[in-house]
């Protein structure tokens, strides 16, 4: 597969390279958020001549409808159910169907409808799954699949893609190095979308302050918080990132124990525990 648009690490590009020569029945794309995973699926998808094919994450809404939601939903089983239909049926050409996960995940009675789909293999027909969170895959769809990681870029290629862009001044050059280091499609999007960057730039300035803030201060700020699941899972990746930074510099056993506390706080809040005792617990 020649190289894309999006910059990708080239350890990646060789095993994307090798594997586009046979693509498997099933492969699993993994990698940090913001690093291009959907994009790289999408684009492996397009290389082999299939139809623009893309299951998201959906939510019911009060009308009783469901609608992407990358935020609060989920691969629905519905959708699981559809391709029972439409992968039965015989195509002139590849057929590669991309779950684009983003953080997001399916149900288990999803994943053991889904496992049925593979287990029946059909020629002509593909599965990719591109997400962040391989741990919530149930192992038996892991090991039924191909899974590739997806690295983060190399600094040069980061320092390359920046260089790239245009109008942009040393603070916010700064800014997306520190927020978007080796993943080149969070860059893109920070540089093409101002409302989201002042946003991550606002949960940038949150984090430090729930890392070195008062106790009012963290807990005024974790309040603020407390009906935006996405933003606060946004919220602990850059404390846990600002914590790394401090341990890289010392050793710190409290700080240790406190980015541990960290990673299991955003683990309750991804499967939908309560925002706000979780943050409140995680600043005491």
């Amino acid at each position: 597969m020649t190289q894309s648009p999006l910059i990708i690490h080239p350890t990646t590009q060789l095993h994307i390279d090798m594997i586009s020569q046979n693509l498997p029945h099933a492969l699993i794309l993994s990698g940090p958020s913001g690093v291009g995973v959907a994009t790289i699926a999408k684009q492996l998808a397009k290389h082999h001549g299939s139809p623009s094919l893309t299951i998201e994450p959906k939510k019911k809404g009060s009308d009783g409808k469901f609608s992407v939601d990358f935020n609060a939903g989920s691969m629905i089983i519905d959708d699981i159910r559809e391709l029972y239909s439409s992968t039965r049926t015989k195509h002139s050409q590849k057929h590669v169907y991309v779950f684009d996960f983003g953080d997001r995940t399916m149900s288990v009675q999803a994943q053991n409808a889904f496992l049925k789909l593979l287990e029946e293999p059909q020629d002509g027909t593909h599965f990719i799954l591109a997400t962040h969170r391989l741990d919530k895959l149930l192992p038996t769809i892991i090991s039924r699949s191909q899974t590739i990681q997806i690295l983060p870029v190399l600094q040069e290629q980061t320092d390359e893609l920046l260089n790239s862009v245009s109008n942009i001044d040393q603070m916010k050059r700064s800014r997306l190095q520190f927020i978007a280091k080796g993943l080149p499609a969070e860059i893109i999007r920070l540089q093409e979308d101002d409302a989201y960057y002042e946003k991550r730039i606002k949960i940038m300035q949150d984090a430090k302050t729930m890392i070195s803030g008062t106790p009012y201060e963290k807990l005024l700020t974790a309040h603020a918080y407390k009906d935006d699941r996405s933003g606060a899972v946004t919220l602990l990746g850059d404390m846990m990132m600002q914590l790394t930074v401090v341990l890289k510099s010392t050793k710190n056993t409290a700080q240790a124990a406190k980015l541990t506390q960290l990673i299991d706080t955003q683990d309750a809040l991804n499967v939908n525990g309560n925002i706000r005792l979780h943050l409140a617990r995680s600043v005491v």
